[in-house]
Order: C-alpha cells, then structure tokens, then sequence
C-alpha cells in the first residue's frame, strides 16, 4: 500500500507540476527549491532585500503544536533550533542593513529600519545585550528617546543593573 500510495502521490505531482519530478522505477528527482536553501544564501551574500522578502514569519511556526502532525523530540527540537536560527541570521541581516542606513546618514530610515527588526522578533527569542546596544544606538542617533528608553529599560530588566553602565556608555560613544 505504500508503495501504491507514493506512486499515487508522485502521478498527481506530475500532473500539477510536470517539469518538477523526474524519474524512473528505480530513481527520483526534483527541481523543487527550498525556500530555507534560498533564505540561507541570501543571509550568506548579505542580500537583505531577497532575505526579508524570503522571511515570511518563524521556520513552521505551530506546526509542533499542530495535533495532525507527530514528531519525535528530536524532530521538535531541529524545528525549534532551525526556527530560532533562521530568526536570528535574518535579525541580524536586517540589523546590519539598519546600521548601513544610519552610517549613510539617514537616521530615521535606519530607526524605522531597527524598530521593524525589534517588534517582529522578540517573541521568539532575547536578544543578546549586544543587539541591544546597537539598537539603543541606532535609536538614539535618531534621536527617538521613546523607543532607546524602551529598548534600554528591556536590556535591563534581562541582563540587570550593569546594563545601565554598559548601554550609557555605548550611548555616550554616538
């Protein structure tokens, strides 16, 4: 029967798609892209543009907790790693791209820039205190108090009082 079904499945595959399988009895082969191989070389060449545009939300965010699918805890676990990974390789692309902005004196487009990367990723996972001093930097350099107070009160909250000293004085170096 599973035979039966795979070829079933691989018939109508052919039938929607036909120049995506190929094959034999013995052998198959696609063409198909993974979007996650694409997002991946985008973050390698640092094409911000097509990995933003590639991250369309967490790596098969709800599907651990989907009841038609079942994994093992090692499949849950790449899933989250996988997902935590991607998040942040592509946090960093675009905190990057912010920085370039900032460096090419448009303050408010890279504040804006830092503030999309902030409010899309937080709730995946923290930060590390060094993505929050670059983005209490960027906005500062904006001079948009609101969201260096907010960025800086989180820091502190995470990583404790040193923070105050750590992040003021990255502060005092803009």
């Amino acid at each position: 029967k599973r035979l039966a079904s795979l070829s079933e499945a691989v018939y109508r595959l052919r039938k929607l798609y036909p120049n995506m399988i190929r094959g034999s009895e013995e052998w198959l082969e696609t063409t198909a892209t993974l979007d996650v191989q694409l997002l991946r070389q985008a973050i390698e060449q640092k094409n911000s543009v097509l990995a933003i545009e590639l991250y369309q939300g967490h790596f098969l965010d709800g599907i651990e907790r989907n009841p038609r699918f079942t994994f093992g805890e090692e499949m849950n676990e790449w899933i989250i790693n996988t997902r935590e990974e991607l998040y942040s390789d592509v946090f960093e692309l675009r905190l990057w791209w912010a920085e370039r902005t900032a460096y090419a004196g448009n303050f408010n487009e890279a504040a804006d820039l830092a503030w999309q990367v902030y409010a899309h990723g937080t709730k995946i996972t923290y930060l590390a205190l060094e993505n929050y001093q670059r983005l209490h930097k960027l906005f500062t350099a904006a001079e948009r108090f609101d969201e260096a107070k907010r960025i800086f009160a989180e820091a502190k909250d995470l990583y404790g009082p040193d923070t105050l000293a750590t992040v003021a004085r990255q502060a005092a170096e803009v």
